[in-house]
């Protein structure tokens, strides 16, 4: 049974009366979980009732079926450490965590009417393959901010009973940088002390594959939000450190921003090769309603230098009615590729030319349905011409080409290709 009653109360009343009922306990789905959580009133009797069925396990995805015979199933754990470690768990353990947070950060030593996900296992043509996961340290902020997340994630890469070994990539957050990632890399085996204990570039260790580390503004930790002040906390990365550790190659990427906090300059540095991206915006914080631009990129420069040599490009853009009209792109000591772009009142682009110098101009069109989000009939350079129809979710169901061959796609209730046919010249 769904519900068992587990207490009985009598009162002894010689005036009769119409039937009371009166319920009390937690109806949400998540307080299911075989536990005694209903009680209520009948006329001179106090039942206490017992949910038995958890809710919680038909709120969750357990297998899905793609393309008739290949099967995902998914496997879920409460969110309990081991004993060790003072009942924090320890790094081989599914979930763990330790106490090394202060207020107004906790840590969540366990949940365990919480399920997370363990492992995905994908059967298909008589293969069998599986991944895992592994959760370190759910940490509560109580100054409002709610959960930060896990402060590392492990997620390994799919692997057989045949052939066990896993690669495993993990992302690091800080409850300092509102939980953004701090640091992410990859290692392999199944020693989890590169799951503990977070690597460096520095490190020296076989088994660690490739590494990045975020730096967000300057290093600089906000402080916890202020009580009834509407204030916004822009968090955005400052340099991007990455290291390949089976070739030894390490990058270095720095960027400065505008007022806007959009990217203004991007150094990367990787000991051989030298790269520089500068952005122009333009920006318009007064305008009201469509006029209200922000981080509109009006050009791109790049700047690349390696082996005592330097190659340059750039690109402009121009706009007219917040639609983009001309992109002009250009090579290192180069004469600029122009296309104009022409569009309809919803802004689909009708035709696009491009032109350069010395060369003649080639023009595509294009024709949509009367929805306006489809396109029905494209016009090549040479004049030839396409045509196409969709389903409802714009995948192209059928096209015929300027030689009248007939190509129609089939798709599966998942929006997957499963079958293209090629008819006529």
């Amino acid at each position: 049974m769904d519900l068992s009653l587990s207490i009985k109360f009598e009162f002894e009343n010689d005036t009769p009366y119409s039937p009371t009922y009166f319920f009390t306990g937690s109806f949400k789905p998540s307080s299911f979980t075989n536990a005694s959580n209903i009680v209520f009133i009948e006329v001179t009797q106090i039942w206490k009732a017992k949910y038995n069925k958890d809710l919680t396990k038909d709120l969750t995805i357990a297998k899905v079926t793609e393309g008739g015979n290949i099967q995902t199933e998914i496997t879920y754990a409460p969110m309990v450490p081991s004993t060790a470690n003072n009942g924090f768990g320890s790094q081989n353990d599914f979930y763990y965590s330790n106490n090394d947070e202060l207020y107004p950060n906790a840590v969540v030593k366990e949940l365990p009417t919480s399920n997370l996900v363990s492992q995905l296992k994908i059967t298909g043509g008589g293969f069998t393959k599986k991944q895992d996961f592994k959760y370190y340290g759910l940490i509560l902020n109580s100054h409002g901010y709610g959960y930060f997340g896990f402060k590392k994630m492990g997620r390994s890469s799919f692997y057989t009973d045949a052939e066990p070994e896993r690669i495993w990539s993990v992302i690091e957050t800080n409850p300092k940088f509102l939980g953004k990632p701090v640091k992410e890399w990859t290692y392999r085996g199944d020693s989890h002390d590169l799951f503990h204990t977070s690597p460096t570039v520095d490190s020296n260790n076989t088994n660690l594959l490739s590494l990045t580390e975020y730096t967000y503004n300057n290093g600089i930790e906000l402080p916890a939000p202020i009580i009834n002040q509407k204030t916004i906390k822009k968090l955005f990365p400052t340099q991007v450190v990455s290291k390949d550790f089976i070739t030894g190659v390490k990058s270095t990427a720095n960027t400065t921003y505008h007022e806007f906090f959009n990217p203004l300059v991007v150094t990367e540095n990787n000991g051989v090769r030298n790269k520089t991206t500068s952005y122009s915006y333009f920006n318009n914080p007064a305008g009201v309603e469509k006029d209200y631009i922000i981080g509109r990129v009006t050009q791109k420069n790049e700047s690349i230098t390696a082996y005592g040599d330097t190659r340059t490009s750039e690109e402009k853009y121009t706009y007219t009615n917040n639609l983009l009209t001309q992109k002009q792109t250009k090579a290192h000591n180069t004469d600029y590729i122009t296309e104009n772009m022409l569009h309809d009142e919803v802004g689909n682009i009708t035709q696009k030319s491009v032109s350069a110098p010395g060369v003649s101009t080639r023009v595509n069109k294009y024709e949509y349905d009367t929805t306006k989000r489809f396109i029905t009939k494209q016009t090549d350079p040479d004049n030839f011409t396409t045509q196409f129809e969709h389903n409802s979710i714009g995948q192209v169901t059928k096209s015929i080409d300027y030689l009248g061959a007939v190509t129609q796609n089939t798709y599966n209730n998942w929006g997957k290709l499963i079958q293209t046919t090629v008819t006529g010249d």
